[in-house]
C-alpha cells in the first residue's frame, strides 16, 4: 500500500466523526474526508460509556465542560445489574475505578470471610465494602475529590459519561473535525469500482462524472458495512452462539423527578427474554429492551417493555402509549478482517457485541486508536494490517466474552430464554484465549477450585462474578484449608472467625462509614451538573 495522503470515511455518526476527529488531531497534515448522508438516521444506542471514553477525549485534547452541555450528557459512576443471578429483585453495582484494599491484595477476600459466615449479607455489599466510588453512588453524588477526601477516586479517570450519542457526533463535526481540517461532503453514497488493491474509486449521488479516490477508505456505514460486506465480498463472524440476543426496542421517556431519576449509574435489569437499560441524561432518560427474537417476537416484546415501564417507571397506559418506539435489529459478531486491502471497518460496521457493558462507543475510539498507532509509520505493509487485526480482534474478542459472562453465571430458569442460557455451554468458549478479562475470568475459576483466595483487582472481574453469587472461596474451601483454621479438625470454624476475621469485619464497615462521611458535603449529581455544566 502507498504512502497515505488521503483518507475518506463514509458514513457520519458517532462512528464516523470520532474517527476523524483522532484522525485529524495527530496526523493533520492527512487529507481527511467523511461522506456524510444527512438522510440516513443513526441507529440511536451508544449512550452510556466507560471509563476508556476519557482516554478518547484526552486524545483528542477535549475537556467534559467543552461537549457535555451540547450532547445533552450526565457523569456515570458505574451500572447496576438487578435480576440477572436470580429473579429475586437482588441488585448488584460495577462501580468504576480501583478497590481500596489498604495496601493489601488480598483484602478482596475480607468480604468473602463476611458472607461465610454472615449468609444473609446481600451481594451489593461486596462493592459498598470495596469500593469508595459506591459512597457516591449510593448518595447519588458527584465531586471531583481535589483533595482525597475519598481515597482511590480519580474524577479524571474513574467517571465516564451518559450522552446523546448523536448530538455528540454532531458537536465533534461542528466543532472538532471541521475546525481543525476535515471536509464534509453531505451527499450519499452510491457505488465503488474495484481493483486489485480494494476500491480505486467510488460515486455519490448525482455524480458517477466525478469519481472520488483515496488512499484508505474507512467504512462508518452500519451494520450495513457497505464497503467491507457489499464490495469486498468479507466475511462476517456471528456471535450468536454466545450472545443470542439480537434486537431491542428503544424509546425516550421524560423526567418525573429529575433530581431524583438522574443517577450517577446505568441501569440494567434482566427480565423474561433479555434485559432493559436505563440511561438517565441530562433531559430525558434513555431506555430500551434487548431481547432474542428466538423466544419472542418483536410485538409482543414491545408489549413486555411497555408493562415493565408501567410497573418500574411508575407510567400509566396512556403515558407508555405516548412514547415512541424504535426498533433497532442488531448483528452480533465481528468482520472477519477489519483492515482489508484499502478498507478499514470500524463502529457497527465493523462489529457489535450487544448493548451491556456499552461496548458500542468503546469499540469505536479503541480500533481508531489501533489505527492511529499503524498510520504513525506512514506507509501500511500486509504485516501492520495484520497487527490492527489481531489487536482489534483480540479487544473484541475479550469484551464479548466479558459480557456473556453476565449471562453464564446465572442460575434463572423461570422462562425459557433463561432456562437455554442456564444450560448453555459457556465454559470453553469463554476461556479460549488470554485476554484481559479472560485471564481474570480463568484465574477467579481457579482460585476457586484450587486456593480460595483472590488477588486480581483490575478489570472489574471480581464485581460480576462477586454479584452473581460466583466467589473465589467457600466454608468447604475453608475448612479443607488447615493452614487457615488452626482447629479445622473439629471445625471449630466460630473460634477462627472470632479470632482472625472479626477485627476484618468492622474493618471493613469502618471504611464504608469514613466513605460515606467524606461525600457527606459533596453536591449532588443534579447541582453538580447545574452549576459546572449546564449553567442552570
Amino acid at each position: 500500500m502507498k504512502k497515505i495522503k488521503s483518507i475518506r470515511i463514509i458514513g457520519g455518526g458517532s462512528a464516523g466523526w470520532m474517527t476523524a476527529a483522532i484522525l485529524v488531531t495527530h496526523f493533520p497534515h492527512l487529507d481527511i474526508r467523511v461522506i456524510e448522508d444527512p438522510a440516513t438516521p443513526t441507529v440511536g444506542v451508544g449512550e452510556s460509556t466507560l471509563g476508556h471514553f476519557r482516554n478518547f477525549l484526552d486524545s483528542i485534547n477535549v475537556k467534559d465542560t467543552e461537549f457535555m452541555k451540547s450532547s445533552d450528557a450526565s457523569y456515570k459512576l458505574g451500572i447496576r445489574f438487578k435480576n440477572f443471578y436470580l429473579k429475586n429483585n437482588e441488585h448488584f453495582f460495577y462501580p468504576f475505578g480501583h478497590p481500596n484494599l489498604e495496601g493489601n491484595q488480598y483484602r478482596l477476600n475480607d468480604w468473602y470471610y463476611k458472607k461465610i459466615f454472615i449468609p444473609d449479607t446481600p451481594l451489593h455489599d461486596y462493592a459498598d465494602c470495596v469500593s469508595p466510588t459506591m459512597a457516591l453512588i449510593n448518595e447519588n453524588k458527584i465531586f471531583e475529590n481535589h483533595n482525597n477526601e475519598l481515597p482511590n477516586f480519580d474524577f479524571t479517570h474513574d467517571v465516564a459519561f451518559h450522552l446523546d450519542a448523536a448530538k455528540f457526533a454532531n458537536w465533534l463535526r461542528d466543532y472538532i473535525c471541521i475546525p481543525r481540517g476535515v471536509s464534509l461532503c453531505p451527499n450519499k453514497f452510491t457505488g465503488c469500482k474495484m481493483n486489485e488493491e480494494g476500491i480505486q474509486e467510488f460515486y455519490l449521488d448525482g455524480q458517477t462524472w466525478n469519481p472520488i479516490k483515496a488512499d484508505l477508505f474507512i467504512d462508518c456505514t452500519g451494520f450495513k458495512s457497505l464497503l467491507m460486506n457489499q464490495y469486498l465480498k468479507q466475511k462476517f463472524t456471528s456471535y450468536s452462539h454466545i450472545l443470542p440476543n439480537n434486537k431491542a426496542w428503544a424509546t425516550r421517556i421524560p423526567y418525573r423527578n429529575k433530581k431524583r431519576e438522574l443517577v450517577t449509574y446505568t441501569d440494567c435489569e434482566a427480565i423474561n427474554n433479555g434485559w432493559v437499560w436505563t440511561i438517565p441524561l441530562w433531559s430525558r432518560l434513555g431506555c430500551g429492551y434487548v431481547y432474542s427474537d428466538q423466544y419472542i417476537d418483536d410485538d409482543k416484546a414491545l408489549e413486555e417493555f411497555k408493562k415493565h415501564l408501567r410497573t418500574s417507571k411508575k407510567l400509566t397506559q396512556k403515558e407508555v402509549d405516548k412514547l415512541n418506539y424504535k426498533l433497532i435489529p442488531m448483528r452480533i459478531g465481528i468482520q472477519e478482517k477489519l483492515f482489508h486491502k484499502n478498507v478499514v471497518t470500524i463502529g457497527l460496521s465493523a462489529g457489535f457485541i450487544e448493548p451491556l457493558e456499552s461496548n458500542g462507543l468503546f469499540t469505536v475510539h479503541e480500533f481508531a486508536k489501533n489505527l492511529c498507532k499503524i498510520l504513525s509509520r506512514g506507509q501500511i505493509s500486509q504485516w501492520d494490517k495484520d497487527n490492527f487485526n489481531l489487536a482489534c480482534q483480540n479487544e473484541f474478542d475479550a469484551f464479548a466474552q466479558f459480557v456473556a459472562f453476565h449471562y453464564a453465571l446465572s442460575h434463572r430458569t423461570d422462562t425459557e430464554y433463561w432456562r437455554d442460557i442456564y444450560k448453555k455451554n459457556f465454559s470453553l468458549n469463554l476461556l479460549d484465549n488470554n485476554t484481559p478479562f479472560i485471564y481474570d475470568l480463568k484465574m477467579h475459576a481457579n482460585q476457586r477450585m484450587k486456593h480460595g483466595f483472590y488477588n486480581i483487582s483490575e478489570s472489574g472481574m471480581h464485581y460480576i462474578a462477586t454479584g452473581m453469587n460466583y466467589f473465589p472461596t467457600d466454608l468447604p474451601t475453608v475448612m479443607f484449608q488447615g493452614t487457615e483454621i488452626p482447629n479445622y479438625k473439629t471445625k471449630d470454624v466460630d473460634a477462627f472467625y472470632e479470632n482472625l476475621w472479626y477485627q476484618r469485619r468492622l474493618n471493613l464497615e469502618a471504611k464504608k462509614k469514613k466513605w460515606k462521611a467524606a461525600v457527606k458535603k459533596a453536591p449532588s449529581l443534579y447541582d453538580f451538573l447545574s452549576k459546572r455544566i449546564m449553567q442552570e
